[in-house]
């Protein structure tokens, strides 16, 4: 797609990444498709809107073509590689940015809510329904979207972050973090 599309509700108009037909395509190739086939025209298009909203508020790669005019959306964008490496064209939209946000509005159909949730992590360890009972542990935290979504678009995030790990080789009794010098093949 060259250009953002536009859906009508009523006398207003909204920018949007791709088409309700386009949209609606997608999914008749896909099994758990029931959130969308049974859902009537003008909630497919309001998740539509919603998508496209949350997609714009994503710290993206690259930046906007038109710096001298604001662009409706934040794609199209110049500088951007896919998770293979190859440059996007900056008149497009990448395909699997298109299956996210496709993702993105079946899954604001079953949970309307889903803007205002800060991430899909939970705390809750356990649930009981009869003499209700909850259990809670530390926090985890999730991605802003579902795992579907997330794993579309993280290709093209500024994702920030730092990670801390250890690495346990064999069974050796070598270790790095306890040898003086730092090498391995140090007996500890």
């Amino acid at each position: 797609m060259a250009n953002p599309d536009t859906i009508t509700l009523g006398t207003d108009s909204f920018d949007v990444y791709g088409p309700l037909a386009d949209a609606t395509a997608y999914f008749n190739g896909k099994l758990n498709r029931t959130s969308w086939t049974g859902t009537e025209g003008d909630t497919r298009k309001r998740s539509l809107i919603s998508a496209s909203r949350m997609l714009d508020l994503i710290n993206w790669k690259g930046s906007p073509t038109d710096l001298d005019t604001p662009q409706p959306l934040a794609w199209p964008r110049t500088g951007v590689t896919d998770k293979n490496g190859s440059v996007i064209v900056d008149t497009v939209f990448p395909t699997d940015l298109l299956r996210g946000y496709y993702e993105l509005a079946q899954v604001i159909i079953d949970n309307p809510s889903l803007d205002e949730e800060s991430d899909q992590g939970s705390n809750i360890r356990s649930v009981t329904a009869d003499v209700v009972n909850v259990s809670f542990f530390r926090p985890v935290s999730g991605t802003r979207f579902p795992t579907v979504v997330h794993n579309f678009l993280k290709q093209f995030m500024n994702i920030s972050g730092s990670s801390v790990g250890g690495f346990s080789y064999g069974t050796d009794e070598v270790s790095v973090f306890d040898s003086p010098s730092g090498l391995l093949n140090e007996p500890i």
